[in-house]
């Protein structure tokens, strides 16, 4: 007979005594603690990794493992592994840190931002498709008002970002001259292309093979009028559409037609594979690669200064919030 029978069986005997009845019910709680011991230790000693361990608390709120790993699955494939899990959670502690000295100064967001923020993400990333975001939410293990916290918390971060870090508005011009030398190697303008593509069709095939087949067999003093020639009567065909792309960078296109252009003999076409889909490439011009002078990558210098200082400031701010906060590692 089992602890639980034994209890009631003693609750019902009309002999039993009050002593009796509580020995029953101590060994009944006894036996149930044990189990319960049993079963925690087992979980303790297996592999198995519970998705609300708590990986660290700030500010009286925990960070758990699930949170963790959703923002560190954002961060690839720049980052990986515990490179990436250690940035989540540093992040996701600070922005915590963040939110509470907003709601300590009594910040207030306006009272529909963060419906009409979520309304125009549903509209513009997910076409007003409900199902579709929902599907997104579910894959990354968050509910509708999961999401509509990151909302809010992320227009917190600008706010208190834009009112508490001063970006610097001046670079010199030496500091300018300073990151272009470090960097000279890096100031290079990629192998550019002009070039006429024509996407092939069931409709269209057979024209176009017939047409670039009369280019590839005739011997003409002038390729060039020749390949002009050519253009001038795919765009006359109804079913052709054929698209010119001016001084275009290599590095900027698909790695097929990248390659293509690059083995092609000037004013030819050639036909490409790119994934579904195939089309004709005719190559009209092609321009090396060259050394960009400083004039050209000033203001990008002066942006990418302006970024690393900002970045500077916003880190310093940030480091005095952690000191005051209260937040620890598990």
């Amino acid at each position: 007979m089992t602890m639980r029978k034994k209890f009631f069986a003693f609750l019902f005997r009309k002999s039993a005594s009050v002593l009796e009845v509580m020995r029953a019910f101590l060994q009944t709680v006894l036996c149930f603690a044990g189990c319960m011991v049993d079963a925690w230790v087992s979980a303790e000693e297996s592999d198995v990794v519970y998705f609300n361990n708590i990986e660290a608390e700030v500010e009286g709120t925990v960070v758990t493992f699930q949170e963790v790993e959703m923002e560190a699955a954002m961060l690839e494939p720049q980052f990986r592994g515990d490179e990436a899990r250690k940035m989540a959670l540093t992040s996701h502690m600070e922005r915590e840190v963040i939110v509470r000295e907003f709601e300590r100064n009594k910040g207030r967001l306006p009272g529909n931002y963060v419906q009409k923020k979520y309304d125009e993400i549903l509209k513009t990333k997910f076409g007003d498709d409900r199902a579709r975001l929902a599907s997104a939410l579910y894959a990354r293990g968050m509910t509708k008002r999961d999401y509509e916290e990151e909302i809010r918390k992320d227009a917190i971060e600008g706010y208190m970002f834009s009112h508490n870090v001063m970006l610097p508005s001046m670079v010199s011009p030496r500091e300018i001259q300073d990151y272009y030398d470090a960097h000279v190697s890096e100031m290079v303008d990629g192998e550019r292309a002009t070039f006429d593509q024509v996407v092939v069709t069931d409709e269209n095939r057979l024209s176009l093979e017939a047409v670039v087949a009369n280019v590839a067999q005739e011997k003409v003093s002038d390729p060039k009028a020749l390949y002009e020639e050519t253009c001038v009567k795919l765009r006359e065909n109804p079913e052709v559409v054929l698209n010119t792309m001016e001084s275009v960078s290599l590095s900027d296109i698909q790695p097929e037609i990248a390659e293509c252009v690059k083995s092609m003999d000037l004013n030819t076409f050639r036909r490409v594979e790119v994934g579904e889909h195939a089309l004709w490439i005719g190559l009209r011009s092609r321009e090396p690669a060259r050394s960009l002078p400083i004039e050209e990558v000033s203001d990008d210098i002066k942006n990418i200064l302006i970024g690393q200082q900002s970045e500077k400031l916003k880190k310093h701010w940030i480091e005095g919030l952690m000191a005051k906060a209260y937040h620890v590692v598990r």
